[in-house]
């Protein structure tokens, strides 16, 4: 699969945003939302994180995250993510973005 490229300003709509990956969460609180085009895939950005979820060339939703605070390549790629609500996750990466100031951590599967 690509590597999709990501943009490293910070733009878009308030929202309240939930990355994790491995156990590890690297968003949990206020950010930035982009919507990329008109099919549910997005962008996330917390100034120190940034991660987006897309429908591939098959229609599957995949998605990445990487830091902003290092000049490193992109982290992480999500596969085969799922929709709960506002989330899209596999067994170990998950992705939200809701309303601003409603939590969209989510709460087992």
């Amino acid at each position: 699969m690509p590597q999709p490229a990501l943009p490293a300003k910070i733009s878009g709509s308030d929202a309240s945003c939930y990355l994790e990956d491995g156990g590890t969460t690297y968003i949990n609180g206020p950010c930035k939302l982009r919507w990329i085009g008109h099919d549910g895939s997005f962008f996330i950005n917390d100034g120190k994180f940034e991660g987006m979820a897309s429908h591939d060339n098959t229609g599957a939703m995949v998605g990445a995250w990487y830091s902003l605070d290092d000049k490193s390549p992109l982290r992480r790629t999500f596969d085969a993510l799922h929709r709960k609500g506002a989330c899209w996750s596999n067994s170990t990466q998950r992705i939200c973005a809701g309303k601003p100031g409603e939590g969209v951590a989510p709460v087992g599967d």
